[in-house]
C-alpha cells in the first residue's frame, strides 16, 4: 500500500502522485532480469480499517501473517515465542477458552502499556526544532548507538541516521533531501 503527502488536494497534485506510484515496480529480487508488469489496485473505494485490534484478533491476525510470510534466520526467537502460545507455521491456531481468556488479557495489558508509554517514545525529537521524533523507547535508540552492524538487521543507512548523536544530525535548512 502507498500513500503519497500532497501538496494540496487539487487534481493536478492528486494526478502527480499517482502518475509517480506507478513508476513504482514491485517484484521478487528472483525475477529481476525479466520483471513482471506491477498491478496497481486503487483502493479509494476499498474499506481498510487499520485500527489494531487489543484482543484475540490480534493474534489470529498474527497468525495469518506467520502462514503467508517466509520465516528469515533473524526471526528465529521470534518463531520460539509464538509457537509457545499456539502460533506455528503450517499449524492450525486454535486456542481453548482458558487460552483465549489469556490472550485477551494480554492485548489488553499490551494497549494500556502503549498507552501509558505512547507520548515518552517520541521525545525527544529528532531535530530541536521539530516535531519529528522517532517512534522508538530511548533505551532501545540509546542501544542502537553503540550495536554493530552484525548485531541488529537495521539497514545500514537507516542505522546511520538514527545513530546520529544530537550535536551532529543534520540542520534543516529549506528543502528535506532524501537519501
Amino acid at each position: 500500500m502507498l500513500r503519497s503527502i500532497l501538496r494540496s488536494g487539487s487534481d493536478a497534485d492528486v494526478a502527480k502522485a499517482v502518475d509517480y506510484a506507478k513508476c513504482i515496480k514491485l517484484y521478487p529480487l528472483s525475477q529481476a532480469a525479466n520483471p513482471p508488469a506491477t498491478t496497481f489496485v486503487d483502493a479509494i473505494n476499498s474499506v481498510y480499517d487499520s485500527t489494531i485490534p487489543y484482543d484475540l484478533r490480534f493474534f489470529q491476525s498474527l497468525d495469518r501473517i506467520v502462514q503467508t510470510e517466509p520465516w528469515l534466520p533473524r526471526d528465529k526467537l521470534m518463531i520460539d515465542m509464538l509457537k509457545s502460545i499456539g502460533i506455528e507455521k503450517g499449524k492450525p491456531f486454535s486456542p481453548d477458552a482458558k487460552s483465549q481468556v489469556i490472550l485477551n488479557s494480554a492485548a489488553r495489558e499490551a494497549h494500556a502499556l502503549l498507552e501509558s508509554r505512547y507520548e515518552g517514545i517520541f521525545t525527544p525529537p529528532y531535530f530541536d526544532i521539530s516535531r519529528w521524533a522517532l517512534p522508538a523507547l530511548p533505551d532501545y535508540l540509546k542501544a542502537s548507538q553503540v550495536a554493530s552492524p552484525i548485531q541488529t538487521s537495521i539497514p545500514s543507512t537507516v542505522a546511520v541516521l538514527f545513530s546520529l548523536s544530537p550535536s551532529s544530525r543534520p540542520s534543516i535548512s529549506g528543502k528535506a533531501s532524501s537519501i
